[in-house]
């Protein structure tokens, strides 16, 4: 095990880093265009075009499309027979007309040019070989590498023959594979190795090993599948060639300036979810993106915390990142493909949409009558049980049970017989009985300081704790963010009935979510409130002339 490796200092680069980022964004706001017309369900990954900088690609589980800057979609490939089940887009500055797509089963490698499709490896049906990551070599375009569920695999004639490497244990799942310049990173499960021409793989990063809650990385990694086995999902270097690296795990964003020998993280301030799915950086604007199950995040390195990017969003969960032409970030959430304006041509005003005096009247006066967050909160400690009263009822109970003497009772009975002979005749008698009782009481003051239960208390203490904790920060994350969406949809009106119903459903979900935490407290007030003021139902009533 090889731990990972802290530096007392900032590197030089963070410091240009630092201060070449001092300016945050300007304002900006996610639009939704044109979706591709797929059959194949909703979108799972996006990949930036490997040579024309205004195009870019997507895909669902089945089919792979090309769009570009007009929004003109056109469909490159789709599965026949069977489903597919895409994972990822791959592509390579170094081969600006091929495309390699990632599946279970195998790697496909298409042609811009010519529309031609091949596969390019192919696990054979064995699971011990499902594909998980893809690279060249930038200097031997007959070496690639392929990392699998069970091992590194490589070919040294474009994919004709495969043969197991020795680079990393062959038990091991390889998530992720970079090449840059003349080194090779290679991701197995939680480690990084770093492979030097002509030198043997070097482990230079482990994650941290500390008790954790996996669901939601679980959860989240069911979103991007390609790296399913693994707790690593993404490394760029930012800038190219700078031998700056970032790295995307499921515990935050770490660093390096030296070439990936020492590592630092970066803080999590901001951060919704530790759960790093994608990582881009903007080379114009000096800035790092991250995609996570919560959100899409600018990271601030003059404030050393990140910013949420959630303007125009009504479902915030992203899979998947790109820059777009450098001035467009764009992404795949649950909203499908969005963008982002990274250079917004005008400041944009508070809003591009100012309702009306009667919505706006309305709309104050449901945000008056809904809970507030803290009513939220209390009753989700209510329902969970959580509350601090608990423990301390605990600790009075313990200290009062070393004031409670112990008791004892007790009965002695005697019973004795006599036994004589008096001319050859056997007498009997007298008996004597003899009966005694005893009580003892008993005081260990010293349990009054300190009980053996108190161990026992303070375990279930910190328990309750950390529990009351997570309730708080979950009700109080998804209750900001159905405000938000509130606010959206009265100051930025959808575009179509769809898009209205959609933020709908999203808002119902949240309430939903709230109503899960807090046995339905939520909706019996919101029950209340609509019934007692009938008007603010105008206020999600769909108005086409408001888009």
């Amino acid at each position: 095990m090889f731990p990972l490796k802290r530096k007392i200092c900032l590197p030089v680069f963070t410091i240009w880093w630092m201060v070449s980022a001092f300016q945050p964004l300007a304002e900006s706001s996610w639009t939704k265009p044109l979706q591709p017309s797929f059959a194949g369900g909703e979108l799972v990954c996006l990949a930036a075009h490997p040579k024309d900088h205004t195009r870019f690609l997507v895909a669902n589980r089945s089919q792979i499309f090309e769009g570009a800057s007009s929004l003109d979609w056109r469909m490159l490939w789709s599965s026949t027979g069977r489903q597919a089940n895409i994972k990822k887009i791959l592509t390579f500055p170094l081969l600006p007309d091929q495309i390699f797509v990632l599946t279970p089963e195998e790697i496909l490698m298409g042609d811009l040019r010519s529309g031609a499709w091949a596969s390019f490896y192919s696990s054979g049906g064995n699971p011990d070989k499902s594909p998980l990551s893809f690279t060249p070599d930038p200097a031997n375009p007959n070496l690639w590498f392929a990392g699998t569920s069970r091992g590194l695999w490589t070919t040294e004639n474009s994919g004709k023959t495969w043969s197991r490497s020795g680079l990393v244990p062959s038990e091991k799942a390889v998530p992720l594979l970079h090449y840059a310049e003349d080194r090779l990173f290679i991701g197995s499960e939680n480690s990084i190795y770093l492979v030097q021409r002509e030198t043997s793989p070097k482990p230079v990063f482990e994650l941290p090993q500390k008790e954790k809650d996996f669901s939601e990385a679980e959860e989240a990694v069911k979103d991007k599948t390609a790296f399913y086995h693994a707790r690593i999902f993404e490394l760029i270097e930012a800038p190219v060639a700078s031998g700056h690296f970032f790295l995307g795990t499921d515990d935050g964003v770490f660093e390096t300036s030296d070439g990936g020998l020492n590592w630092f993280p970066l803080p999590q301030s901001g951060l919704q979810s530790t759960v790093i799915l994608d990582l881009v950086f903007s080379e114009k604007t000096n800035l790092l993106f991250a995609a996570t199950p919560r959100g899409v995040f600018q990271y601030q390195a003059n404030r050393k915390s990140w910013r949420e990017l959630s303007r125009g969003l009504a479902r915030s969960n992203s899979r998947s990142l790109a820059i777009m032409n450098e001035s467009t970030l764009a992404a795949i959430t649950g909203d499908g493909f969005v963008q982002y304006s990274l250079f917004p041509e005008t400041p944009e005003p508070v809003s591009l949409f100012m309702p009306g005096a009667e919505t706006l009247d309305l709309f104050k006066k449901l945000v008056a009558l809904e809970p507030s967050a803290r009513d939220i909160q209390r009753e989700a400690i209510r329902y969970a049980n959580v509350s601090n009263w608990k423990t301390r009822r605990w600790h009075v109970a313990s200290r009062a049970a070393a004031l409670i003497p112990s008791l004892s009772f007790g009965k002695t009975m005697y019973r004795n017989s006599s036994l004589s002979t008096y001319g050859g005749k056997f007498f009997a008698g007298p008996e004597d009985v003899n009966k005694t009782f005893d009580t003892d009481i008993r005081w260990d003051l010293g349990n009054a300081l300190f009980s053996s239960s108190q161990t026992s208390i303070d375990s279930r203490e910190k328990l309750m704790v950390d529990l009351r904790r997570d309730i708080l920060s979950e009700t109080t994350r998804i209750y900001y963010e159905r405000r938000r969406l509130q606010i959206d949809l009265i100051y930025t009106p959808s575009l179509s009935e769809q898009e209205h119903l959609e933020r709908l459903i999203r808002l119902d979900e949240l309430s939903a979510l709230l109503d899960a935490l807090t046995d339905g407290f939520l909706s019996k007030r919101l029950e209340e409130i609509y019934e007692r003021n009938v008007e603010l139902n105008k206020l999600w009533i769909f108005s086409p002339g408001n888009g």
